[in-house]
């Protein structure tokens, strides 16, 4: 037997046990541990199991682990009618997660980036298409009232990814 072979298939078993563990926290966090403070917005750290698979395993496995919570999570617990864009959005901030903390996760410009791209760029501003798209309201209506989401949820994202970070570099997952 290659030992090669069967040390990348112990890795790979590592791999896929640790990123179905985070999906797990990752959908307890969002359906147990979440408040829904009006229907538009729902506080949740869901996101930081997805950032320690990010930080391991990189963009594309911390895309598909958030892509993997959003179908979870609503099958297991529906609120409300299925709609593919917030899976797409999710996908997206797990690849971000990933982009900008994988080679580098304690770097503070990187996780102040890889927050505001994911708080501003895909929750406020794709987020609130799918919500005006689902809701059938005007864009703006929205965006003003997730304007204060973005104003919370930032700063919480910064700090919470900024800890995650580095407990990971002190345990030594990164």
């Amino acid at each position: 037997m290659n030992t090669e072979k069967n040390g990348s298939r112990k890795t790979d078993i590592v791999m896929i046990t640790t990123i179905g563990v985070m999906i797990a926290m990752a959908v307890i966090l969002r359906s147990y541990l979440s408040i829904m403070v009006t229907p538009q917005f729902r506080l949740s750290f869901e996101f930081i199991p997805i950032v320690i698979v990010a930080i391991r395993y990189g963009a594309w496995k911390a895309g598909t682990a958030y892509m993997m919570v959003d179908l979870i999570a609503f099958w297991l617990f529906p609120r409300g009618i299925y709609f593919p864009g917030f899976t797409f959005t999710a996908f997206l901030a797990g690849a971000t997660y990933g982009f900008f903390l994988h080679k580098s996760p304690t770097s503070n410009l990187k996780t102040v980036l890889a927050a505001i791209v994911v708080v501003v760029a895909i929750q406020l501003g794709l987020e609130t298409l799918w919500l005006a798209i689902m809701f059938e309201e005007a864009y703006i209506v929205l965006f003003g009232g997730r304007i204060i989401r973005t104003i919370i949820m930032l700063p919480l994202q910064i700090v919470a990814m900024k800890i995650v970070t580095s407990t990971a570099k002190v345990a030594k997952l990164v």
